[in-house]
């Protein structure tokens, strides 16, 4: 198990190199707490049922009706016209074109945006919500 769960620290240590918001003790506490939960029963567990909640979850339907917010990384928002973007971006939003509460923001930022962006995330979640308040 030593040599997977060095393996597992170079992973981690990959995603969180970049993000410049952690201190150096935060990225190495993030790294250990990834390790350590990527090996225990509750993981083992939810890969034992991944085939069987996909396909539960192709089976159902939701209404219509129901608020979704989405949020899509960009990495430069300069970018947000290039085809390369639109392409991807009009995929995403198409996918949600039957639900009549559908929107979306464009954030600039990479994969793991809700760590780098999370007060703007905090923000336009409060105010998508506010929409819908009973």
């Amino acid at each position: 198990m030593g040599n997977l769960l060095g393996i597992d620290r170079i992973y981690y240590n990959n995603i969180y190199k970049n993000e410049n918001c952690f201190s150096k003790s935060d990225k190495n506490d993030l790294v250990k707490m990834g390790v350590q939960s990527s090996f225990n029963k509750t993981m083992k567990n939810e890969a034992d049922l991944l085939l069987k909640n996909c396909e539960t979850v192709n089976k159902t339907k939701i209404s219509n009706n129901l608020p979704i917010l989405k949020f899509i990384a960009i990495r430069s928002m300069k970018d947000i016209n290039n085809e390369k973007y639109t392409k991807v971006m009009n995929k995403n939003i198409n996918e949600f074109k039957e639900y009549s509460k559908f929107n979306y923001c464009a954030l600039e930022g990479k994969h793991y945006i809700y760590y780098t962006r999370s007060k703007e995330i905090g923000k336009e979640i409060r105010e998508f919500l506010s929409k819908y308040d009973n």
